[in-house]
């Protein structure tokens, strides 16, 4: 307790050359996420970085200890930044940082009280839409998605309200979902209940409803498939969307084919 005692954190104007210098400092630590590193930096530029106690922190010696990170994003951003620095860490409490569950985005969101309607479903399928915006090349921060998930809020309550609390194993997840969200802002909002309806049941009211019928059969043969890839996920989402618009369209479409690219753009 006696060494804990001696820490002191106080908030400091940290600019890129004070960033740059305390980095050298930074000799044994884990290797740079740059995805991180570009999303931190991103927000600095932005405005939209935030104070809050985690910040910079050295060790009793002298040496870094945390908040290499938000370092070298400051430093990528040319901008300066209130950070809370911590000085006077002991090195065996080392041990202790990050050492923990980390939150997930969906309860970041939560406590954060800036988008309670956001939970670990929408979330999914925010990403998702970026992905389509982006082929699936780039993470976004929590303020972004918060952001993104704004504007397609009635997109993505529309969509998950047709669940209803109904559940199928690789029929109901973030794909299906986002690719009716997607196709709220070209078709018609009753057919996209009719299609949904098909997809669950697999009992189509005539011709003219096969492709759901087909989507449910090609989810099905999926299981333990590559549905962890982001590749296979854009690749679904397309096959998707080529259902919604046979179904919404009333075409009796003989082969479910994967088109090269996704039908419904975000708007």
């Amino acid at each position: 307790m006696s060494n804990q005692s001696q820490l002191t954190s106080q908030v400091v104007m940290v600019t890129p050359e004070m960033a740059a210098l305390w980095l050298e400092r930074n000799k044994n630590n884990r290797n740079i996420n740059l995805n991180r590193v570009a999303i931190y930096a991103k927000e600095m530029q932005e405005g939209r970085w935030m104070l809050h106690h985690q910040g910079i922190a050295f060790y009793d010696d002298g040496s870094f200890a945390d908040g290499q990170h938000r370092l070298h994003a400051i430093v990528k951003s040319g901008c300066t930044i209130q950070m809370n620095v911590t000085r006077g860490v002991p090195k065996s409490s080392g041990l202790m940082i990050d050492n923990h569950q980390a939150r997930q985005t969906h309860q970041s969101i939560k406590i954060s009280g800036l988008a309670d309607w956001i939970g670990i479903d929408e979330v999914a399928m925010i990403r998702l839409i970026d992905a389509v915006n982006y082929n699936g090349s780039r993470k976004i921060s929590n303020q972004d998605i918060i952001k993104l998930g704004e504007s397609y809020k009635s997109s993505i309550t529309f969509a998950l309200g047709l669940r209803k609390g109904q559940k199928r194993k690789g029929i109901t997840g973030a794909i299906t979902y986002t690719s009716i969200a997607l196709a709220k802002a070209y078709e018609d909002k009753n057919r996209l209940e009719q299609f949904h309806d098909v997809l669950i049941s697999g009992m189509p009211k005539s011709e003219n409803d096969k492709a759901a019928v087909m989507l449910r059969d090609w989810f099905m043969q999926q299981e333990g498939g590559a549905s962890g890839a982001i590749s296979w996920r854009m690749n679904t989402m397309k096959r998707a969307m080529r259902a919604i618009k046979a179904f919404c369209g009333n075409d009796p479409i003989g082969k479910l084919y994967q088109p090269k690219d996704f039908i419904y753009k975000p708007v």
